[in-house]
């Protein structure tokens, strides 16, 4: 029987903010931090959130999640490259124009390992130590080392996946473009939900909502957001690609099917407690 995700939030509060990605036009420099300019978000995560993890003996929880530690530390280094302007992120947006004629087909995985600034890259790398670990977790308890290797090209596939399906809506566009992991952040964060659907989400460390409620609320959201963008106008932040978050969370729902058939677990079932 395999052990279900841990109930994270009685030991730390998670922050969500609906995993921003970000979207620009081909060509134009990265917005952020200017190239040699210290931003200390890193310093001030770790130290807010590491007595928490240590007091509540997690750290070594998600220090055995060597694929979700090593994609963080990958996706770090590759974006502060990006951010300072010491590797050129132009072709590796992804392109939905450029993608859908068969074209720069390796930047739908390529874009995830960019964002456009610090606090995009901190919010995505957050959401991924603290979903990717959970769905890590259950994977090497089946399948022992190999979970590792099985999680990290799950990973990758998820962040193709969401962006993949997105298409239908953005491939016409020609100037689209976009980068940032959310597709496949948002896809675990799905896949966490599902399986864990009386979890209790804190939005912004403050509000808490429980876990099927915050998804359909999102789903929600994100609909709107594709549809009706004038329904939240002045709440809504400029270069949020939405329809990629909506890819991930299609992408997460496949994902759960595929690793609830690969460890017994009853999707239809596990469906039935989420709704």
């Amino acid at each position: 029987m395999v052990a279900p995700y841990p109930n994270l939030y009685s030991k730390i509060k998670r922050r969500l903010n609906c995993l921003p990605e970000k979207t620009t036009f081909r060509g134009a420099s990265s917005p952020g931090v200017k190239k040699g300019e210290f931003n200390p978000i890193f310093i001030i995560l770790i130290m807010v959130l590491l007595p928490t993890l240590i007091r509540n003996n997690l750290l070594s929880y998600y220090l055995r999640s060597y694929g979700t530690i090593t994609i963080i530390i990958l996706t770090s280094l590759i974006s502060k490259m990006g951010i300072t302007g010491q590797l050129k992120i132009d072709k590796y947006y992804f392109l939905p124009n450029q993608v859908a004629k068969g074209k720069e087909i390796y930047s739908l995985v390529t874009a995830g390992f960019f964002h456009g600034d610090y606090g995009h890259l901190a919010v995505n790398m957050l959401g991924l130590l603290f979903f990717g670990s959970g769905s890590e977790n259950l994977l090497t308890s089946k399948y022992g080392f190999s979970g590792h290797i099985y999680f990290t090209l799950s990973y990758l596939l998820l962040i193709a996946f969401a962006n993949l399906i997105s298409l239908p809506w953005l491939y016409k566009n020609k100037s689209y473009q976009a980068i940032g992991a959310s597709g496949g952040v948002v896809g675990l964060l799905t896949s966490y939900i599902i399986l864990n659907p009386s979890d209790t989400i804190s939005l912004y460390f403050i509000i808490p909502i429980r876990a099927n409620l915050f998804l359909l609320g999102y789903l929600a959201y994100t609909l709107i957001q594709i549809y009706r963008p004038q329904v939240f106008k002045k709440l809504t932040k400029p270069n949020v690609a939405h329809t990629i978050h909506l890819g991930g969370i299609f992408a997460g729902v496949i994902y759960t099917w595929l690793i609830a058939i690969q460890l017994g677990i009853p999707f239809l079932h596990t469906l039935e407690k989420f709704i």
